[in-house]
């Protein structure tokens, strides 16, 4: 199965798509942010269940929210075609991150398959350093936001791992 390519949907280049105006302005994580701004950076996908997001390995250029369905985060181990399932993200969170957070050189370190049809909007690279020159405020404050939901994540694979030990 291969990586279904990124492409845009429901940006509106100059505005922003009354679609993509209403999904941003859902997402916890933008809440309390100036969407006007915002909105004209992302871009919106449908992934059809039992598709590819991306696969590990592959260049980590964007990451999306979940505004509805859910992803499966998994990893290869070192046993052929077996992979160590990470976590299943639902409405409200966020994958991809380090595609913001490194320089070009980033690279996935998991795949993120569909397990059932999914919606989302994705932030590029490109775009979420085109907010920070920009708009150095609102890229604090998504960053923030970014670090509070990757903390919460973190903390609960510590306690999944303690509860095996």
């Amino acid at each position: 199965m291969a990586t279904t390519p990124l492409k845009k949907m429901g940006n509106c280049g100059k505005g922003c798509c009354p679609d993509l105006k209403k999904a941003l302005k859902g997402l916890d994580c933008l809440k309390g942010m100036d969407i006007e701004v915002l909105c004209p950076f992302f871009s919106m996908k449908n992934l059809p269940a039992g598709e590819v997001l991306f696969r590990e390995g592959d260049e980590a250029a964007f990451m999306a929210f979940i505004l509805s369905g859910k992803l499966e985060i998994k990893k290869q181990t070192e046993f052929p075609a077996k992979y160590f399932v990470l976590s299943i993200l639902g409405k409200d969170s966020c994958v991809g991150e380090q595609a913001i957070s490194w320089d070009e050189t980033a690279f996935r370190s998991a795949t993120a398959t569909a397990l059932e049809e999914t919606e989302m909007v994705l932030l590029t690279r490109a775009s979420f350093d085109d907010i920070y020159n920009k708009y150095p405020n609102v890229a604090a404050r998504l960053l923030k936001s970014l670090l509070h939901e990757i903390s919460f994540r973190l903390n609960a694979a510590n306690e999944r791992m303690a509860a095996v030990f």
